[in-house]
């Protein structure tokens, strides 16, 4: 009522309040329309946060240009949240061309009206610059953080978790992501409270504690618990193995494209929400297909969530990978499964060109074979990239791995006229397999079986700890495996070489004094 009276008598404070009112159904019925009509009048007279209002109004309904002209009035009205949104516009490129000079402009221009939240993204923002910008975006952390807001103590956390500009510090990392939830509801800091729980091992504790923060953060749809625990269940490293739990955080994790990080200010009691790409969905889905194939023995299933997985975009992974291999072993249809080992080697996938070269060698066409080997052999150090998000996978490594020591193999025997290129490949077969389990790697040659070679370094890696076919899980890595035993391919190798070719491995060896005992250091897990 008395707003009413402030509204006719062209209080822009009051004709501002009835706008909220409606806006937000406070004391009146949800009303848009009227909100906009209240918010004009007060916009005409160069309230700022009339002009903030409809600037939100006109996002919703994806009126842009309106939407950018009242935030604009906002801003330059000194309103700081509006200065913020602006700020996050035009460092995301959302409706204007990005630019980062004007975002942290709009920023710094909210920071100096003490909006907290200013701090907390201009820390963001020098953190993208990496090393240069480690120091400014610790100090604009800091000054979020005296005002107590809990993403400025996760941020500050990530940098001494991973020494970002500081050393790196467990300890401190994991005070700032305990206060980070005091009093609030934090998820991705209870998921690096979680991991760092389970990695203590001097505490037998950790364990139980460091799962009741995994299981807390995917209760808030937190994607990396989600998927943590996924996988958790799914190899059985720190807990038997249950396909059920595992197949239903993963599948949980498979709903979400973002998540969504709410930021709160207990200064403007405003709360402001980013979004994370879900970088696990979609090996999240590949996942649950091989625990349908290969633990349930559910081929439908399978089919159905290795597809989605493919078909979604899944690149430069072993979802279009294993979609392949589907082709191959289960639908018996050769040329899709060439279709889609393809797409993932355009991008330099290491186990979809071993399968192409496996294929292509089956038909015959040895000098296209060779050149995928080739090429899964130089491309197996190729990091794991998907839509920006770096992957380190240790299935996935492990398959790569044991394909690579096959690939390397072959190709001794491929170039075995040519002895440098020979030796490249030998050496490059043997010290892959060495890893931090293994601080030196013993191996002989016996003159009088010089002819044997190829079968017994092939016995080595089918019998090695790393790939005991008999014990994993791995689709890739079991038919990969097959791929090499189901020709005998390398007994038609071996058939169709003369002794006097063969025998040059073992002159190579003896060039390399491997013919006695002889030590191959570890260099894959330095």
């Amino acid at each position: 009522m008395y707003f009413e009276i402030g509204a006719s008598l062209n209080s822009s404070n009051s004709q501002m309040f009835l706008g909220l009112m409606h806006f937000y159904g406070r004391g009146v019925k949800n009303d848009i329309a009227k909100a906009k009509k209240y918010f004009e009048l007060s916009a005409k007279q160069k309230n700022s946060v009339a002009n903030l209002q409809l600037g939100y109004i006109y996002l919703s309904e994806k009126n842009y240009t309106k939407a950018i002209e009242y935030l604009n009035m906002s801003g330059k009205l000194n309103n700081s949240i509006a200065l913020l949104y602006l700020g996050i516009i035009h460092f995301m490129g959302n409706y204007v061309c990005k630019d980062i000079s004007k975002a942290i402009n709009c920023w710094e221009q909210s920071a100096k009206l003490e909006n907290p939240i200013a701090y907390l993204y201009l820390g963001d923002c020098y953190l993208d610059y990496g090393v240069k910008g480690y120091s400014l975006a610790k100090k604009h952390y800091n000054i979020a953080a005296q005002y107590n807001i809990p993403e400025a103590f996760y941020s500050i956390g990530i940098l001494y978790y991973y020494g970002l500009g500081v050393d790196k510090n467990y300890n401190e990392a994991k005070k700032y992501f305990e206060k980070a939830t005091h009093g609030f509801i934090h998820p991705r800091a209870l998921f690096k409270l979680g991991i760092m729980h389970i990695r203590d091992s001097n505490d037998k504790n950790c364990i139980p504690r460091g799962l009741s923060y995994l299981k807390l953060a995917a209760k808030y749809k937190n994607i990396d618990a989600l998927s943590y625990l996924g996988n958790m269940y799914y190899s059985g490293i720190i807990f038997d193995v249950d396909c059920q739990k595992a197949i239903e955080y993963f599948l949980e994790c498979t709903k979400y494209y973002n998540e969504k990080v709410l930021i709160y200010s207990n200064i403007f009691d405003e709360i402001i929400q980013k979004r994370i790409y879900n970088q696990y969905r979609y090996t999240s889905l590949n996942n649950i297909g091989l625990i349908y194939l290969i633990n349930m023995n559910n081929l439908d299933e399978a089919i159905k969530f290795i597809k989605m997985a493919a078909d979604k975009g899944h690149l430069e992974s072993s979802g279009q990978n294993n979609w392949g291999l589907i082709h191959q072993k289960y639908l018996n249809d050769i040329e899709k499964a060439k279709y889609w080992f393809q797409r993932p080697s355009e991008h330099n996938f290491a186990l979809s060109e071993y399968n192409l070269g496996f294929l292509y060698e089956k038909e015959g066409k040895t000098d296209k074979s060779i050149g995928y080997y080739l090429r899964a052999s130089d491309d197996i150090s190729n990091p794991f990239i998907f839509q920006d998000y770096l992957y380190n996978d240790e299935r996935l490594n492990i398959s790569s791995l044991f394909i690579i020591c096959l690939a390397n193999l072959l190709n001794i025997f491929f170039s075995n006229k040519e002895y440098d290129i020979s030796k490249k490949y030998f050496i490059r077969s043997l010290y892959k397999i060495v890893n931090k389990n293994y601080r030196k790697f013993m191996f002989k040659l016996v003159n009088d079986e010089a002819k044997e070679c190829f079968s017994h370094i092939k016995s080595l890696y089918l019998n090695f700890p790393l790939f005991n076919l008999q014990n994993t899980n791995l689709l890739s890595k079991t038919d990969l495996s097959s791929n090499i035993n189901e020709s005998e391919n390398e007994c038609k190798i071996m058939k169709s070489k003369n002794y006097d070719e063969i025998a040059m491995i073992h002159k190579m060896c003896k060039k390399q004094k491997l013919d006695g005992f002889a030590e191959i250091e570890n260099r894959y897990c330095q």
